[in-house]
């Protein structure tokens, strides 16, 4: 399954490590707080994290976020989209 066709999107990556957790229960983007601040829904990092896609759902290039963690702390979370049909 590809992406959708000619559609702005984003990337986060989760704090959880499953899809199982209920979303009253998630702790939401994984960022370094005291980098960027508490409100997850101003503050985070990954809001700016955004790319299109072309008319037939494809995209390509290099997305760069920094968000207070290194690429080792990554291992086991799950993306954000993943999430999305879990409720």
């Amino acid at each position: 399954m590809g992406l959708p066709a000619s559609t702005e999107m984003g990337l986060r990556v989760e704090q959880d490590v499953s899809c199982s957790i209920s979303a009253a229960s998630r702790k939401g983007s994984m960022y370094d707080e005291s980098m960027y601040g508490l409100n997850r829904i101003t503050d985070s990092p990954w809001n700016g994290v955004r790319f299109n896609t072309d008319e037939i759902g494809s995209s390509s290039g290099t997305l760069l976020a920094s968000f207070g963690y290194s690429a080792s702390d990554l291992v086991g979370r799950v993306r954000g989209e993943e999430c999305c049909a879990c409720d």
